[in-house]
C-alpha cells in the first residue's frame, strides 16, 4: 500500500526488487518533484545489479484504475532528451525487469538520485530513489571523477604549451568566437524555442474593441450610428439622398496590437537578427576555409608531382627526398585540419539557419506580421510570452559571458567500470611522467583541449611519452587482430588464429631510440577490472580473467624494427590486472598468468592520495628496467 501526502492511501503497491530482495512499498508525495534540502531517498539500488519493480493494484480492486508510472534514467533518446522507463499497472504481483545483468545491456542509471512519477486518477505523485556504486563508495567515485578532470586538464596544458611543433587544434581560438558559443546554446534549446514560437502563434492574445465603419448596407446599430446620419459628416457622405446610400455600422474586432505582443515581436526581431548575423559570420569563415582547402589541394598536387619527378633523377640526395615528404605531410595535415574545421562550420551554420527559419516563418506568415514593434517593455502577463522573453535574455547572458558553465557540477557520464578504466589509464600516464617521461602528443590528432570530459574518448586512443633514450606509446582499448587484417590496416601487432581478436584495456609499448631508427623492445598489458578479487582470481583453478590475460601473451610484433630476441615470440613481456576490489582484498596478489594490484582513491584529506599507487609505480619501473635489458618477468 502506497502511503501518500497527508497519509492519503491508494490501492497501489510499488516495490524495487534487487538480488532477490524486495523493498518496502515506496512513499509518494504530491507537492514537489525535487528532493528538499537534507532529504534522502527511501531506496538505494546498486549500480550494475539486476533491478526490477512490482507495480500492481490491491486484490480487492476488480478493475484497472487510470494509473501509470514513469522512472527517470540517465540515458538519452535520439532527440537528446533524458529517457524514461514507462511501466503500466498490473493486476498480479509480478516483476517487471528494468535491467538484467545477463542480457549484456547498458545499466540505465549512473550514480545519483532519480525521480519516479506516478499519475493516478489525474493527480501526479513523486518519489525518488538513489544509485550507489559497488565496491567503492560515492566519495571515492567522486574523487575518481575529480582526478580524471584534473589529469585531463594537465594533459591538455602539456599538449598546447609544450609541443608547438606537434599537431594540435589550430582552430581552437576560432571555436571560442561568440557565434560558435551562441550556436551551441541554440542547439541545446532548439526544441524549446520551436515549442514556444508555435504556442505564441496559435494563441495570440488581444482584446476586443469597438469600431465604426461606413458601409452601403445597414448592419448593427447603436445610439452613435443613429446620430451619425444627421451630422454634417453623415449628410455629406450621403449627399443629401434619402433614403441613405451609406450607413455607419458598429463592429467588434480583436485587436492583437497590444503592448505585450509588440514587445514579443521586438524580441523575435532582435533574436532573428542576432542569429542572422551569426550565420553571416560563420558563412564568411566557411567560404574562407573552402578557398584555403582548394589552395592546399593544389599545393599538395604540385608537391606530389615534384616528388614523383625526383624519383627519376639519379644520385639525388636523401635529404632532398625527405624534404619533399616532410612538405607533403605538413600540407596533408593542414588540409585535414581545414576540412575538419569547415565541417564544423557547416554543421553550425545548419543549426543556426534552422532556428532562423522558424523565426522568419512566424514573423512573415502568421498574425505577428500585422503587429507593430514595441519600444518599451510592459508587464508580461502571458506565461508563454514570459518564458520566451526570459529564454532570449538568458541567451544574451550567455553571449556576454556572464554565465560560467564550467563552474557547474559535471555529471558522471560513464559507467563506474569505465571510469575506473580511465582512472587507471591516467594514473599510468602520471607514473611515466613522474619517472622522467614527457608527454609529446596524441598521434591520432584527436586529442584537443576543448574535448568534452571523458565522453569523447574512443577505442584505440593513444598517447606518446618520451625521454632521451626511449619513447613509449600508451594505448587505450586498442584491438589486436589476426595477421591478414593487421597487414591490410598497417598495424604493428597481430595475434594468432587460436586466440582470435583481443582488446587489452591498456597496452604500453616500449621503443628504444637508435641513431637511425627506433627499436621495439616489448609491451606491458594492464587489464582493468571494477570487481572483487574473488571474481578475478581463484587459488586452485584458472578464472575467466586469468584465461583472458593469458591470451595477451600470444600478441606478436609484425614489423622489422623489433629486437632480435622478439622475432617469432611474444611481444608482451609482462601482464598486470588492476582492480578496485573491497577493503578485505590484499593490495597485491601473484597469479599464474600475471599479478593483481588493487588501486582505489583514499578517503584522506589529500585527494591525490591513491591506495596502491606506489606499488603499481614500482612495478612499472621494474618493467621499464627489465625491458631495457630484454628480460622477461
Amino acid at each position: 500500500m502506497a502511503i501518500l501526502y497527508k497519509n492519503k492511501q491508494i490501492p497501489i503497491t510499488l516495490q524495487f526488487v534487487m538480488s532477490g530482495e524486495v523493498t518496502s512499498s515506496l512513499t509518494f508525495h504530491t507537492l514537489y518533484d525535487v528532493l528538499l534540502p537534507n532529504q534522502q531517498p527511501e531506496v538505494f539500488i546498486n549500480e550494475g545489479m539486476s533491478i526490477g519493480v512490482r507495480f500492481y493494484i490491491d486484490e480487492e480492486i476488480k478493475h484497472l484504475p487510470n494509473a501509470s508510472l514513469q522512472i527517470e534514467t540517465s540515458l538519452y533518446n535520439d532527440n537528446g532528451k533524458t529517457d524514461t522507463i514507462k511501466i503500466p499497472i498490473q493486476f498480479e504481483n509480478c516483476i517487471t525487469w528494468l535491467f538484467q545483468y545477463n542480457r549484456n545491456e547498458e545499466f540505465p542509471w549512473r550514480l545519483g538520485i532519480y525521480r519516479v512519477t506516478l499519475i493516478y486518477e489525474g493527480t501526479t505523485y513523486y518519489t525518488f530513489f538513489g544509485v550507489n556504486p559497488i565496491h567503492l563508495n560515492k566519495q571515492q567515485v567522486t574523487r575518481i571523477h575529480n582526478f580524471l578532470k584534473q589529469e585531463l586538464d594537465s594533459l591538455c596544458y602539456d599538449l598546447v604549451f609544450s609541443n608547438h611543433s606537434q599537431s594540435i587544434d589550430h582552430f581552437l581560438d576560432e571555436r571560442t568566437e561568440w557565434y560558435f558559443i551562441y550556436t551551441k546554446w541554440l542547439k541545446r534549446h532548439e526544441d524549446l524555442i520551436y515549442q514556444l514560437l508555435m504556442q505564441l502563434c496559435r494563441n495570440v492574445k488581444g482584446y476586443t474593441k469597438t469600431t465604426y465603419l461606413e458601409q452601403p448596407m445597414l448592419r448593427k446599430q447603436d445610439h452613435k450610428t443613429t446620430r451619425w446620419q444627421y451630422t454634417t459628416k453623415g449628410i455629406s457622405v450621403n449627399k443629401g439622398n434619402h433614403p441613405m446610400i451609406f450607413y455607419l455600422n458598429k463592429q467588434k474586432e480583436l485587436d492583437i496590437n497590444t503592448a505585450e505582443n509588440r514587445w514579443v515581436k521586438t524580441t523575435m526581431v532582435s533574436w532573428a537578427s542576432l542569429i542572422k548575423e551569426a550565420v553571416r559570420q560563420m558563412q564568411q569563415k566557411y567560404n574562407e576555409q573552402k578557398n584555403n582547402i582548394a589552395k592546399l589541394e593544389q599545393l599538395l598536387q604540385e608537391e606530389n608531382a615534384n616528388k614523383e619527378a625526383i624519383k627519376k633523377v639519379r644520385n639525388i640526395a636523401l635529404s632532398v627526398k625527405e624534404a619533399y615528404q616532410t612538405r607533403i605531410t605538413d600540407l596533408s595535415r593542414k588540409k585535414k585540419e581545414s576540412e575538419k574545421f569547415a565541417q564544423y562550420l557547416y554543421m553550425s551554420i545548419n543549426i543556426a539557419q534552422r532556428v532562423y527559419y522558424q523565426f522568419s516563418y512566424v514573423l512573415t506568415q502568421t498574425d505577428y506580421r500585422f503587429i507593430e514593434r514595441g519600444t518599451k517593455r510592459p508587464v508580461i502577463k502571458d506565461y508563454t510570452a514570459h518564458l520566451f522573453i526570459d529564454l532570449f535574455e538568458k541567451g544574451q547572458i550567455k553571449l556576454r559571458g556572464l554565465e560560467n558553465e564550467e563552474n557547474t557540477l559535471v555529471p558522471v557520464l560513464k559507467p563506474t567500470w569505465q571510469l575506473f578504466e580511465l582512472y587507471v589509464l591516467f594514473n599510468v600516464i602520471r607514473i611515466f611522467k613522474e619517472i622522467g617521461y614527457t608527454l609529446k602528443t596524441n598521434l591520432q590528432d584527436q586529442f584537443t583541449p576543448k574535448r568534452e570530459f571523458i565522453g569523447a574518448f574512443d577505442d584505440g586512443e593513444f598517447f606518446v611519452l618520451e625521454n632521451e633514450t626511449s619513447f613509449i606509446e600508451i594505448w587505450y582499448e586498442k584491438q589486436v587482430t589476426i595477421i591478414e587484417i593487421a597487414e591490410k590496416q598497417g598495424e604493428a601487432f597481430w595475434v594468432d588464429d587460436r586466440s582470435g581478436v583481443v582488446c587489452p584495456d591498456i597496452r604500453v609499448d616500449y621503443y628504444k631510440k637508435n641513431e637511425k631508427d627506433e627499436e621495439f623492445m616489448g609491451s606491458l598489458i594492464i587489464e582493468c577490472k571494477h570487481r572483487k578479487l574473488r571474481d578475478l582470481y581463484l587459488p586452485n583453478s584458472y578464472s575467466s580473467t586469468e584465461a583472458q590475460i593469458g591470451k595477451y601473451r600470444n600478441i606478436l610484433y609484425l614489423r622489422e624494427n623489433a629486437h632480435r630476441n622478439l622475432r617469432e615470440r611474444s611481444a608482451v613481456n609482462h601482464v598486470l590486472c588492476v582492480f578496485s576490489g573491497t577493503k578485505e582484498d590484499p593490495l597485491e596478489t601473484k597469479g599464474r598468468r600475471g599479478k593483481f594490484y588493487r588501486l582505489f582513491p583514499s578517503l584522506s584529506d589529500d585527494e591525490l592520495n591513491i591506495v596502491g599507487y606506489d606499488m603499481l609505480k614500482e612495478e612499472v619501473i621494474q618493467w621499464v628496467q627489465a625491458t631495457q635489458a630484454r628480460q622477461f618477468f
